[in-house]
């Protein structure tokens, strides 16, 4: 059986971004439901964000593997574009998530804690790559594959898994909240699409 190739500095990296959020987030009381129960009624901690356990052990190892695979297909030119299209987009959904009007590890009293902001760059650095993969190199049936689970990392990041019984202190409702489903469609629309448009050939 042929290994799998990892690109490990991409690896470390992206995990020691995620590692970072949790010391901060502990720092700031919020990693642990009882640290953050004694600062806020309601609220996520850290490490009931499940978004952040996709990260740490679908998302960054993937993006590993895409940069082993395909890296040495984009150009310095791709990578700066990817780099603009990956912050903005990152940007984007950072603000949609400032919104929420109780605090989070990433998000306290309508702005982004430290925490978050180290997010911002990381789903920078996620976008930017997932962008050059879907978008630059040759088509393989493997993004197909990638397709679904960067689906599925967008539905845990969405707290979809909390269902309609969230935790007590948790006062948001995933299962019923329109933009996380919007964001799980687009996602879905984004990459499964792009991926039928490489198996054509249209670019």
């Amino acid at each position: 059986m042929t290994p799998i190739l990892i690109s490990w500095p991409t690896l470390v990296v992206l995990e020691a971004m995620v590692v970072l959020q949790g010391l901060l987030a502990y720092r700031d009381g919020f990693f642990f439901p009882s640290q953050m129960l004694e600062r806020t009624k309601a609220g996520l901690s850290f490490i009931e964000h499940a978004g952040m356990w996709a990260d740490l052990i679908v998302l960054s190892p993937l993006l590993a593997i895409i940069v082993a695979y395909r890296g040495e297909e984009w150009s310095l030119a791709d990578i700066m574009i990817a780099g603009v299209f990956g912050l903005a987009v990152s940007v984007g959904m950072h603000e949609q998530y400032k919104q929420i009007p109780w605090p989070e590890a990433h998000v306290q009293n309508g702005g982004l804690t430290l925490v978050g902001w180290i997010h911002v760059v990381y789903m920078a650095v996620a976008v930017g790559k997932l962008g050059l993969y879907f978008l630059s190199g040759e088509y393989t049936s493997y993004m197909w594959w990638v397709s679904l689970v960067v689906v599925g990392i967008v539905f845990v990041g969405n707290h979809m898994l909390f269902g309609s019984n969230p935790p007590e202190h948790y006062p948001g409702r995933p299962i019923e909240n329109v933009g996380g489903w919007l964001a799980i469609a687009g996602t879905a629309g984004l990459t499964f699409g792009a991926t039928t448009l490489r198996y054509f050939r249209v670019f």
